[in-house]
């Protein structure tokens, strides 16, 4: 029995010595273990400083969207004196308008600048144009009122198109805290100017007109023409004068024994006679002697 367990017993050793060693071998180190945790540990770390520093500068700039707006201890009004209508801009005229602050608080103010803008009508946060600010820096004593004026142009290029139309006016007060007053911000349109005297207007005009003129003389060339080609020759007719000297009368017809006879009576008979004829017959030649 000895020399049988003998031989067993020594396989049983040299089966748990070799799982003994392959546990080892796939054992995972502790240094590497601890090599990652450091990793997680510092990537942790990275994340929650920049999640703190995306905190910080959300708080900073909301305390500056809050500190930039209108004093409760101003109150500001526009007034467009150029164009009459508030809504409607004239392209290529000059734009102006009034603002009006009133320091109504008991601490002055310093009104720094005033400027305008146009932007997209359906996002006001969306800029087309800038015009350039006026600066002013004067000071308004409490229960003080002050007038500011602003002026610019729009181009041609706006024309039949809506705006957003924004004016701010900038201000602080004497512990140097900044101020803005949003005085307008409505949608506009830019209108084409119809009173003012059109270049291309006038040309047009003109060449109309030369059109014109041309084509009557044309047209008269044509009349002329067309009446010289149709005109009815009139020729002129003789006009009878009627007698008026004796020896104009014709003796012919007269019998020869009254002319040979000689008496005056018989001479102013055949003078009358011969007048008569002349007169009924030469005078009227369609007639014949019944």
């Amino acid at each position: 029995m000895q020399q049988i367990q003998s031989p067993s017993f020594v396989l049983m050793l040299v089966v748990l010595l070799c799982g003994r060693i392959a546990l080892s071998q796939n054992a995972p180190n502790a240094d590497q273990y601890g090599d990652d945790v450091r990793v997680e540990e510092e990537g942790d770390n990275s994340m929650k400083e920049a999640v703190v520093s995306e905190k910080d500068l959300n708080e900073e700039e909301e305390v500056k969207v809050q500190e930039v707006g209108p004093s409760p201890d101003a109150d500001c009004y526009l007034l467009f004196t150029n164009p009459v209508k508030n809504l409607e801009f004239p392209a290529t005229e000059v734009i102006r308008f009034l603002v009006g602050f009133w320091n109504k608080g008991s601490d002055h103010f310093t009104v720094d600048s005033m400027e305008a803008s146009f932007r997209y009508p359906m996002d006001f946060s969306f800029y087309i144009q800038n015009y350039t600010p006026v600066a002013f820096n004067r000071d308004v004593n409490p229960n003080t009122e002050a007038t500011f004026d602003y002026s610019f142009m729009t181009s041609d290029t706006f024309a039949g198109r809506p705006f957003g139309f924004v004016v701010n006016l900038n201000y602080r007060n004497s512990n140097g805290t900044n101020f803005v007053s949003t005085v307008f911000n409505q949608t506009i349109t830019v209108i084409e100017d119809e009173t003012g005297i059109n270049p291309e207007t006038i040309f047009l005009y003109v060449v109309f007109v030369c059109l014109g003129i041309l084509m009557l003389l044309l047209l008269q060339q044509l009349i002329s023409n067309f009446r010289r080609k149709h005109a009815v020759t009139k020729r002129s007719t003789p006009i009878e004068m009627g007698t008026s000297n004796m020896t104009d009368v014709d003796f012919e017809w007269i019998p020869k024994e009254i002319l040979d006879s000689g008496t005056i009576g018989n001479f102013i008979s055949v003078f009358t006679c011969a007048l008569l004829y002349k007169e009924r017959y030469v005078s009227s030649p369609t007639e014949k002697l019944g």
